[in-house]
């Protein structure tokens, strides 16, 4: 049977509150939202990001890749001439 909730779970703040108690039970309590801390913490792996690309590598990939869809394109009508030349002919 389904437990119909307070207000449909549309952010409800007390969605805890709205699950049936055996599903309580088998969770343990959320945490409680905390205020902004102090200092915030340094993230080590923000220091190791890659830079982000320039404006040469961006205009290269994305030229890569629609040379890639040009190429499936192109693919893609040899193939389907193809099975006309042999279905008609």
């Amino acid at each position: 049977m389904v437990t119909r909730n307070r207000s449909d779970g549309s952010g409800s703040p007390h969605w805890w509150d709205d699950l049936p108690a055996q599903m309580r039970s088998r969770f343990s309590h959320p945490l409680a939202l905390d205020p902004e801390p102090a200092a915030p913490e340094r993230d080590e792996r923000a220091d190791d990001a890659p830079p982000p690309l320039d404006r040469g590598e961006l205009i290269s990939d994305l030229s890569r890749l629609a040379a890639l869809f040009a190429v499936v394109a192109f693919g893609n009508v040899v193939f389907l001439l193809a099975a006309l030349y042999f279905l008609c002919g």
